[in-house]
């Protein structure tokens, strides 16, 4: 089953996570994000998102993936493979 990303719920930029649902879960997962940035930091536009402003700014597309102003992307598969399952506050 293909996976991607239903909403954000909450951007950390000083730990470069996002928490987020995906389409086949009921519950949160917490995106380590910043494993990506620093795997690729040699590609210009990813080390961009070292920088917590730019890295808050991410956004979701309406294929379900995260985005960032910059060109960024990463494959929702990938995303959901390094995410790890979290408890969030549901209000």
């Amino acid at each position: 089953m293909l996976q991607y990303i239903k909403s954000i719920k909450k951007i950390d930029a000083q730990s470069f996570t996002v928490d987020c649902l995906f389409n086949n879960e009921d519950f949160a997962r917490r995106i380590p994000v910043g494993k990506l940035i620093t795997q690729f930091q040699s590609t210009p536009q990813i080390k961009e998102l070292m920088q917590p402003q730019v890295f808050s700014e991410v956004t979701l597309d309406s294929y379900g993936t995260l985005v960032w102003s910059n060109g960024i992307d990463f494959c929702p598969d990938v995303l959901y493979g390094l995410s790890e399952p979290i408890e969030v506050d549901r209000q």
